[in-house]
């Protein structure tokens, strides 16, 4: 069961890790100081990088867990 305190980012795409390791750094390391918004999203951010996610939808990763089993099966 997962219990989430944070948001997720769900990777779906593996075609290009140098993308999703951008993605992943722009994230955490947030807009900077010179943004009013927050300056890290680091901590309120789970990032996702399993392959049983290629080619999911978002309607597919939001799905109650039983749902999301159906996606490893294709």
């Amino acid at each position: 069961m997962l219990v989430q305190e944070t948001d997720l980012l769900v990777r779906t795409y593996f075609g290009d890790d140098a993308a999703w390791a951008s993605v992943v750094d722009r994230v955490r390391r947030g807009r900077g100081a010179a943004s009013d918004v927050i300056e890290d999203f680091g901590e309120y951010v789970t990032f996702v990088d399993d392959p049983a996610y290629a080619g999911a939808t978002p309607e597919q990763v939001m799905a109650p867990r039983s749902a999301r089993a159906r996606i490893r099966k294709r």
